[in-house]
């Protein structure tokens, strides 16, 4: 776990934000309060399909990558992300059906509900969940730039200087702003096809645990889930205009998300040899100690930001929606890095049964909160992340003895 690695991560991640966060701020210049409510709506909705779609495979990809190459097996980091591929095509038809059923059936939230919308939520969550795929591939060989700079920058960029052209000519439309992203989304997804091993030898994938890949999708689905809900309720629950404004400060307080999401990235492939190894003690503790450290002055920043950036965005009136998320957010610095480190030190099933059990209740929970305005739907959302995060850190030391954040000072091996 190199210290320039780290950094290359949070640069690049940094940068993304940045870009986002200015590709955001073109599109309340750009479009009104409602049509801005649904395009922000449609490309979080897209991103929850195509995290389920690529749930356990991106996972496996990852920390079995990680090990084939440190193994120098090529072929079989081949075989490894064309199964992915292959399983990922399986679940966008899956996908595809269940969309259109939702459709026919009127039971879509109102932003995705028409059938131009349906069609745009299916491609563009097809397209990213396999940039999602080919991205952990890249992350398992060591290409963090290229894995970094196509999510991040690339993603940001390009929707945002075409959109900006567009509106120079003639006014930007919902569907104009979805379409510009889908194709900035096609060009990144040819982008990451390049750079990957083509071993010609590739065979079959040698004894692929089926059962942990079973269990890590179910255990990341239902995480994406948990961690998407509170979106899914505003589609059915608040007007277009209000749900702008929440997913507006959603983004900003995402910032810390996104930080956290670098470190992942960063040390992830030496996590999974590490537990490979069966000498993840100490390792695990530099990265509890890593995400408390960075994610505490990253909090910090966005806490003292606040009050001069939501303004900028039309969104000064959500402060304490805006807390309340970072609060959640900041959940794997207090707890550690919880679901990464399940992941990667065999817990899938123990982190399946703990999500399985919190879903049905944080549905209720947030359903119920949304009732009382925006502000509640944030807080029940916090207290939800708190509850896995906890849940997490205490299997973790229960199973390896691993600490999380300041109570990881002074672990010894």
């Amino acid at each position: 776990m190199g210290r320039a690695v780290v950094i290359s991560a949070l640069g690049w991640r940094g940068a993304g934000a940045v870009m986002w966060l200015l590709y955001c701020w073109m599109l309340t210049r750009i479009l009104d309060a409602g049509a801005l409510g649904e395009v922000l709506y449609v490309l979080v909705f897209s991103s929850f399909i195509a995290a389920l779609i690529s749930a356990g495979w991106g996972q496996i990809v990852l920390r079995d990558g990680a090990r084939f190459m440190q193994a120098g097996q090529t072929d079989q980091m081949t075989a490894l992300v064309t199964d992915a591929v292959r399983g990922g095509g399986r679940r966008i038809a899956i996908m595809v059906v269940g969309l259109g059923v939702a459709y026919l059936a009127e039971i879509l939230p109102a932003p995705v509900s028409t059938g131009r919308m349906v069609v745009i939520t299916c491609v563009t969550a097809a397209i990213l969940a396999l940039i999602l795929i080919y991205s952990a591939a890249h992350r398992a060989c060591g290409h963090m730039v290229k894995a970094l700079a196509g999510q991040g920058v690339v993603r940001a960029v390009l929707p945002l200087f075409l959109s900006l052209t567009l509106a120079l000519t003639q006014p930007v439309l919902p569907i104009s702003a979805l379409l510009i992203h889908l194709i900035s989304l096609c060009f990144i997804l040819v982008w990451l096809l390049r750079g990957l091993p083509r071993d010609r030898t590739a065979g079959n994938l040698a004894k692929l645990n089926r059962q942990s890949l079973r269990d890590l999708s179910l255990g990341q689905a239902g995480f994406t889930l948990l961690m998407h809900m509170d979106v899914l309720v505003l589609g059915w629950v608040v007007g277009p205009a209000e749900a702008g404004i929440y997913l507006i400060v959603r983004r900003i307080s995402g910032l810390l998300g996104l930080v956290f999401d670098a470190l992942r990235n960063a040390v992830g492939p030496s996590l999974s040899v590490a537990f490979h190894r069966q000498s993840a003690s100490e390792t695990a503790a530099q990265v509890n100690r890593l995400f408390l450290l960075v994610g505490g002055v990253a909090a910090a920043v966005l806490v003292l930001a606040a009050n001069a950036v939501l303004p900028l965005f039309g969104a000064g009136q959500a402060t304490v929606v805006f807390y309340w998320l970072l609060l959640g957010g900041i959940t794997p610095a207090l707890f550690g890095a919880a679901g990464l480190l399940m992941s990667m030190g065999g817990l899938e099933r123990v982190r399946l049964w703990h999500i399985a059990s919190l879903l049905p209740v944080s549905a209720i929970v947030l359903v119920w909160a949304s009732t009382f305005g925006i502000a509640n739907l944030a807080m029940a959302s916090a207290m939800l992340q708190w509850a896995l995060g906890a849940g997490g850190a205490i299997a973790l030391h229960m199973q390896f003895g691993i600490r999380p954040g300041a109570l990881s000072f002074g672990q010894s091996r």
